[in-house]
């Protein structure tokens, strides 16, 4: 590599190919089980990707308003909160190796309330690039 990437641009490199690895993996996963539910019944992929983007916006209550209060317990409701429950994992590992990375960093000693603080950005940035998905994809109407 010619250049050295700031940690910034590093930061926003791994978070790029984190969410598409997480997008990419999600279709997969999509496809791979469109007709693997109990009974034969084939999801509804899109209705999978409303419910999702309603749990991201406002919680099980937004579901229930746009959707109706027996949406809860449908198998696209359940797969939606294993894939958020999956993301929210995966966000957290995340961090993890990130601060770790902040820790060891050679060259420049990083102190700890540089790094939470540096974290506690990451969160928010990431934070309202969910709700902005969200929102776009419910006006959207998906």
């Amino acid at each position: 590599m010619a250049e050295q990437e700031t940690p910034e641009q590093r930061e926003r490199r791994e978070r790029l190919e984190a969410a598409n690895g997480v997008s990419r993996r999600r279709s997969q996963l999509d496809d791979a089980r469109a007709g693997q539910t109990g009974q034969g019944k084939q999801l509804d992929t899109n209705k999978v990707r409303e419910i999702r983007a309603d749990l991201a916006a406002g919680g099980d209550q937004a579901v229930e308003r746009r959707h109706g209060k027996g949406a809860l317990g449908s198998a696209e409701a359940q797969k939606a909160k294993a894939q958020r429950s999956n993301v929210r994992k995966h966000e957290s590992r995340l961090r993890e190796a990130s601060a770790e990375r902040a820790g060891s960093a050679k060259g420049s000693p990083v102190r700890a309330d540089q790094a939470q603080k540096a974290q506690r950005a990451k969160e928010k940035f990431v934070a309202r690039e969910r709700e902005a998905r969200a929102t776009s994809a419910v006006s959207r109407g998906r």
